[in-house]
């Protein structure tokens, strides 16, 4: 007789567990069927017509950064005992056919198999990304 009994609360326990586990189910499928998301709702973003930033290898343009660094050390002054970052000297305005010239050098340079720039030991390809970027930034 107590072995029955125990037999009957396991099952009881086993049932119940089902029948939670049942609720359980029904409830994330209704919340599955009434949501654009999934159980898991993100918020709304509405990034149709962005630029979708992810797509840009950012370790490819590390040549480029290297350039920046280079020139920001290479156009800081000192002025009356005042130190002026280079950092930003090329924004102050550059010269559109000064960029595309400085662009055709590095691109002659890398067609003819150098790969690094002789004054800056840099790679061409950084000074190219650099100029473009000048290029179009003078071009908004």
């Amino acid at each position: 007789m107590k072995k029955e009994l125990k037999i009957d609360k396991r099952t009881k326990a086993y049932k119940k567990q089902q029948k939670l586990n049942l609720q359980l189910q029904t409830t994330a499928k209704r919340i599955m069927e009434n949501s654009t998301y999934g159980a898991l709702d993100k918020a709304l973003r509405y990034n149709e017509g962005k630029r979708n930033w992810s797509l840009v290898n950012w370790k490819s343009l590390e040549p480029m950064v290297e350039v920046l660094e280079y020139g920001a050390k290479k156009y800081t002054t000192i002025k009356n005992g005042v130190t002026i970052s280079g950092a930003d000297n090329w924004k102050k305005g550059l010269d559109k056919k000064q960029i595309l010239d400085s662009m055709m050098r590095h691109l002659t340079s890398l067609i003819d198999g150098e790969d690094i720039d002789s004054e800056s030991n840099l790679k061409h390809t950084g000074h190219l990304f650099c100029n473009l970027m000048f290029y179009n930034y003078f071009n908004k």
